[in-house]
């Protein structure tokens, strides 16, 4: 056989393999009845030290009432509807940093009427976030794209509460800062 069928075949089998599937099809821990892989949803980088326990109060505090009651400043007055949310925590992987996925169920609308309710509910889960988390970022070893030089661990900056102009809710300005 030539040397160009050998190497197509070897691709060929290559390709055949079975691989186990990406890190990000298995969490390590869950609470709530949502797939993971079943689309959208919004994720927070952890820290190592961020454990099955803090995902059960985050899926606890994220299900309570209290909770449900404070998305109610991001309604612009209208009733905020019964949100149930499925919480993971996915470990690191090649491309992936250590995560919590958080799939609230219905998910708000990034544009509309929902919008506000969309912004402050990301704000609500940051707070609830880094209430838990106790520990240091993890250290990826990233490195800066033009120099070269390591960057150091990122930590997010603290949370900031949406402003919402409720009188441009119907309109096509932007209404939410």
């Amino acid at each position: 056989m030539r040397p160009n069928c050998w190497l197509l075949l070897f691709l060929i089998a290559a390709a055949c393999e079975q691989h186990e599937p990406a890190a990000y099809t298995h969490p390590s821990a869950q609470f709530g009845t949502v797939d993971p892989t079943a689309g959208t949803g919004t994720t927070r980088s952890i820290s190592a030290k961020f454990s099955a326990l803090d995902l059960k109060l985050l899926y606890d505090r994220l299900n309570s009432a209290g909770f449900q009651k404070r998305l109610g400043a991001y309604t612009c007055g209208d009733p905020p509807p019964k949100i149930d949310f499925t919480v993971s925590i996915f470990e690191p992987a090649e491309y992936q940093e250590r995560h919590v996925l958080i799939q609230p169920r219905p998910y708000p609308s990034t544009s509309g009427r929902e919008r506000c309710l969309d912004f402050g509910l990301g704000y609500e889960i940051d707070k609830e976030i880094q209430a838990l988390d106790r520990g240091e970022p993890i250290n990826y070893h990233y490195h800066d794209a033009h120099t070269g030089s390591e960057l150091p661990p990122y930590k997010p900056p603290p949370p900031r509460q949406p402003v919402c102009d409720c009188s441009k809710r119907d309109s096509n300005e932007e209404w939410v800062n």
